[in-house]
């Protein structure tokens, strides 16, 4: 198997593992973070965005697909004009912040009230786990900017994205969380305080779970042996 797979898998593989532990180290619902973070990824699908898009945004984005259209646009020209689209159209935040996309794309702070709002009103997301994002939201964004590393994404746009994204790497719209993280923090801010609980009691608070660390001696051998298990089971899948 070429090299190039085998990592793909190894990124896979770290992504599912750090959503489980995510869940844990924050003692949120299981299944709760990998909800949260599609939400808060491509909305490119949902009709809010689309109408926005269309109703607002509609003639620029028209123009920028007249353009790539263009016989006489140069490759390297319609390759960054296609890029700039499928940004737009998916909703991730990048371009958002661009002083030169002021007036043609949706702003940074609407971008992200606009995912909060998708969150809160989606009725296939349990009211348990949206009372644990409002009711943590200022220990998990600080959870998440403890654990800032490199970008482990694999697909679409944001897999070429070389930075540090918060949460172990594995957030889909990776400007939010990473350049853009102290300024979404800044939106949710506002958001919460004076929108969401004017409207909605504020849940309660829960603690972080407890995470009992062995001695060092037994915390050495446990990490040895969970990576020799995890290498033999990696490693497996392409031996057969």
């Amino acid at each position: 198997m070429k090299m190039k797979k085998i990592l793909k898998e190894w990124r896979r593989f770290t992504i599912t593992e750090g959503v489980t532990m995510q869940d844990e180290q924050l003692g949120s619902p299981g299944g709760w973070f990998s909800e949260w973070n599609n939400t808060l990824g491509s909305i490119g699908a949902h009709p809010v965005w689309r109408k926005k898009l269309k109703t607002e945004y509609g003639s620029f984005v028209q123009s920028l697909m007249d353009t790539i259209n263009d016989p006489k646009t140069m490759k390297g020209d319609k390759d960054e004009y296609e890029k700039l689209v499928r940004a737009i159209n998916s909703g991730f935040a990048y371009y958002s912040n661009d002083p030169d996309m002021k007036g043609l794309t949706p702003p940074f702070d609407e971008v992200v009230k606009i995912k909060l709002d998708i969150y809160f009103d989606s009725p296939n997301i349990s009211q348990e786990d949206k009372d644990f994002f409002a009711g943590n939201y200022e220990r998990i964004m600080d959870y998440g900017l403890r654990t800032m590393a490199p970008n482990r994404q694999i697909r679409g746009p944001r897999a070429s994205f070389k930075g540090n994204t918060a949460f172990y790497g594995s957030m889909d719209d990776w400007y939010m969380f990473s350049d853009g993280f102290l300024p979404t923090r800044r939106v949710m801010n506002d958001y919460f305080e004076n929108d969401y609980f004017d409207k909605n009691d504020r849940p309660p608070a829960s603690a972080p779970p407890e995470i009992n660390e062995p001695s060092e001696s037994e915390e050495t051998s446990r990490k040895m042996q969970d990576r020799a298990d995890f290498l033999n089971s990696f490693f497996d899948r392409f031996d057969k």
